[in-house]
This record gives C-alpha cells, structure tokens and sequence, in this order.
C-alpha cells in the first residue's frame, strides 16, 4: 500500500517529466512517454539464457554503475541547488522557468526558510537508508531519422556490443515497453523511467520541483493564487483533499532521493538509457530482499512483484552479436534456448555490423 506522502511525490515526479518534455524535446529526442515499442538490454548470452528460463530481471546497487560518479553526482547536485545556503535561492531562482504553470519570479524568505528547516531535516531521515537498484534499457530513436547507414540503431550499436555485450560476442534483447510497464504497475518504490543527461534539464528539473514544493506550501497557507487548470497544485488537492505540512515535506524529501537515480554524466547521452529503478526507501521495505553477486548487491524483480506464479517477460526480439563465433552461432542454433525463443515467437536477428571482437 502507497503511502499518501509516495503518492504525492510519484505525482511531483511525473508532473516534472511533462514539463521538462514540453520545455526541451524536439524530433530527434524519444522519450517513454513519446513512444510505445521496445527497450533493449544489452548483455551476454549466459546472462540471456538465465533471463529466458526464469523469466526474471536483477537490479544492481547503482554505486557500482560504470559511471562510478553518478550517485555522488546525481546528489551533490541535489544538495547544492536545493539545500546548500551558499547557493542563493531567491537570487538563483530569478530567473524565469519556461512553462505553462508558474510564472513566479520572486520567492518569500519566510516560505525559503521553511522549506530548507524541514525538507533537509525530512531527507536526512530518509537517506540514512538510501539505496538504489537498477538495470537499463536503451530507447530507439524516431524511424524517421534513422537512415540504413546509421551506426546508432537500438538493437544494433557497436558502442552498446563493446560496452555491455562482451565486446560485441552476445546478444541484445529487445522488451515490449507496454508489456514491462504494465508489470510494474502499482508496486511501490519500482519506476521505469527516463535517464537525464544534459545539465541545462537537470537544472530545469530541479528548479520546478523546487516551485511544486514552494506552492505546495503556499497553498497549505491559503495564500497561492492564480487559475486552477494545469496547475499541479490544485490536482493534488482535487485528488488527496488537504495535504498536511508534514505530508508535503515527507513527499518532497521522497523526491530528492529519487533523483540522483536518474542523473547521469552526459559522456553517456548516446545510449539514451531508460531505467527500471527500485528504491526500498521509497517502498518503506527494508533492504531484507537484498542478494549478492561477486560483492555486487542486487535485487530480482520477481521478489519485488511477489508474484509467486509464473509469468513470462515481455521479450519479443534478440538480436544476435557481430562477434559471436560461428560455433557459438551453431551451438545456439541447435540449443533448447533456441527453440524456446522460437515457442514465445520471439524474432531473432542478426547484426549488421562487421565488427570482430578483441576478447
């Protein structure tokens, strides 16, 4: 059961995504929310077989992403537009937001003050037992752009068979979207969400959050004006009745943690990585499903959908790599793994690439 503070906060999150599609997507960007085909996961045909037979996912710790930064990143960040005193809030936030909800230039120090006293006092509760689990998917690109020539299709990026597929010898495996959404659906502290990668959305990302939070307060106090369409505020309110001071901090706190999840070093922008991320404290379940890989923690999406009977992944396509041998290609072809593929009518193709691996 979703807490009202989660809630609010999936509400917050959600609403930034909107606005920050609506303030700096053009045709050459895909985002989950401007498409409905498939993710692609890169790996290796033993980790393949392991996801076909058990029809299951492993979510890593995110500090042992190959961006040994991103979490550290991902929350200095957090801390220094949101909570560092040094960072000027009125004088940082003057300039305006481009959106359709706020046009607010100017913040009260009162209300300032509030939010800095009890959103840090509310985060640094919850972030002593903050955690992050996640495993990636690539997004396509519009067909539109993409032409017979390009090097950057989905299910067949050199750069992707280097980094993540055993230098181009395994294979990408290719998730109905709708299918892995729908699975998720309703379980708390699981997201499948858009990776940010450029420095002007996370800025833009961070100061609207900072704006629901201030009008959220505003509007606690009676005192926000303006017309209720679109605006975030009033949905909320339409949705929950009165939310209480404590309820808005709490949701607010609940955000701050979630984000560095999704901030990432823009070296990495031409994977275009969607995520599926699991945080225990936004599910306010203890760590006790946590497993262990070579030191590496993880958790399995079955145990986080307590699904006890069976069920099978929306997988559809796989695509096989440019390096695996021809003896490996036959073994496959001759494999129980294969006819498996061919029971779920999985399609299998090959990659277009002439890449011969270095391994």
């Amino acid at each position: 059961m979703k807490s009202k503070s989660l809630q609010i906060a999936e509400a917050i999150l959600k609403h930034n995504y909107q606005l920050l599609n609506e303030n700096f997507l053009d045709n050459k960007e895909v985002t989950l929310s401007t498409f409905g085909e498939l993710l692609f996961h890169y790996t290796n045909l033993n980790t393949f077989s392991e996801i076909l037979n058990s029809d299951n996912l492993w979510l890593f710790d995110s500090r042992y992403c190959n961006d040994e930064q991103e979490y550290e990143d991902g929350l200095e960040k957090v801390k220094y537009y949101l909570f560092d005193p040094l960072n000027n809030p009125p004088k940082f936030y003057k300039n305006e937001i481009r959106d359709d909800y706020y046009e607010r230039s100017e913040y009260e120090t009162e209300v300032l003050n509030d939010i800095y006293s009890k959103l840090i006092k509310e985060y640094e509760v919850l972030n002593k037992n903050w955690f992050a689990y996640i495993t990636s998917f690539s997004k396509p690109r519009f067909p539109e752009i993409i032409d017979p020539g390009d090097t950057l299709w989905p299910h067949d990026n050199l750069s992707m068979w280097r980094g993540y597929a055993k230098d181009g010898q395994g294979v990408c495996i290719g998730f109905e979207y709708t299918g892995l959404s729908s699975l998720i659906e309703g379980i708390p502290g699981l997201y499948l969400v858009d990776v940010i990668y450029k420095e002007n959305q996370k800025e833009f990302f961070l100061k609207s959050f900072f704006r629901v939070i201030y009008d959220l307060i505003l509007n606690f106090r009676g005192e926000l004006s303006g017309g209720t369409e679109g605006n975030l505020n009033f949905e909320l309110e339409e949705k929950f009745g009165t939310i209480s001071i404590n309820e808005i901090f709490e949701a607010g706190a609940l955000v701050c943690l979630f984000i560095p999840s999704i901030f990432k070093h823009e070296g990495f922008i031409d994977e275009r990585e969607a995520r599926l991320v699991y945080i225990p404290s936004l599910s306010q379940e203890f760590d006790k499903r946590v497993q262990y890989l070579r030191e590496r923690p993880y958790v399995e999406l079955r145990d986080l959908l307590e699904i006890k009977q069976r069920f099978m992944l929306p997988i559809t396509q796989l695509t096989i790599g440019p390096s695996i041998s021809p003896t490996d290609k036959i073994n496959f072809l001759k494999s129980r793994l294969y006819s498996k593929c061919t029971e779920r009518s999985i399609a299998i193709l090959k990659s277009k690439i002439p890449y011969r691996s270095s391994i």
